[in-house]
């Protein structure tokens, strides 16, 4: 009996277990071949990356921020046939969903803030980390914070989600913010 439900398991969510090239289910893939190339990067194994956010940085090196907590800098992800090697940059952050790159600094978004962080020593680890804007509330783990790449004046702009749909019991939830180089935060729209 136990063999029979985990087939009927297997069967159901089996093809959940890895991904779908989906170009060629829709018959689609001749034509986004023009434009994109879909290339399978390989992660360590044992870790799950859970990639919420990319930089590309300069020399073709990769920053990806994860929603578990990491920054990391990915080596080799751009050759012809990557094997790429990792390396965590910056740990401690809550769900790290925009993440952009200026002069030798991040900014990340992450649910409570925007944080400006650098490796003030070279050592290849963030040493500085800096509270940009936190002047929003938070409540619930499904209240994410997105944010963009820096606009052309230096701004990052913060989609606040909600977690009960229509209403927040947290200030912006549910607006766009625009928090400045300098840190100040500006309610948009909602």
């Amino acid at each position: 009996m136990r063999i029979l439900w985990a087939l009927l398991l297997l069967s159901i969510f089996g093809n959940a277990t890895y991904a779908e090239p989906l170009g060629e289910y829709w018959g689609t893939a001749e034509e986004e071949s023009k434009y994109y190339k879909i290339v399978e990067i390989p992660f360590p194994k044992g870790m799950a990356m859970e990639v919420g956010s990319f930089e590309v940085l300069p020399k073709n090196r990769l920053a990806v921020g994860t929603r578990r907590r990491d920054i990391y800098f990915v080596d080799g992800a751009f050759d012809k046939n990557p094997r790429p090697t990792y390396h965590r940059f910056a740990s401690g952050f809550d769900e790290v969903f925009g993440l952009s790159y200026k002069e030798g600094k991040f900014y990340v978004t992450q649910q409570t803030e925007v944080t400006r962080i650098s490796d003030q020593d070279g050592d290849g680890r963030a040493d500085n980390f800096e509270t940009l804007s936190d002047r929003w509330g938070f409540n619930n783990y499904h209240e994410f914070a997105f944010g963009s790449k820096l606009d052309p004046e230096g701004n990052t702009w913060v989609a606040l989600c909600l977690s009960k749909s229509y209403q927040s019991d947290e200030p912006f939830r549910g607006w766009c913010v625009k928090v400045t180089r300098d840190g100040k935060t500006i309610p948009v729209c909602s």
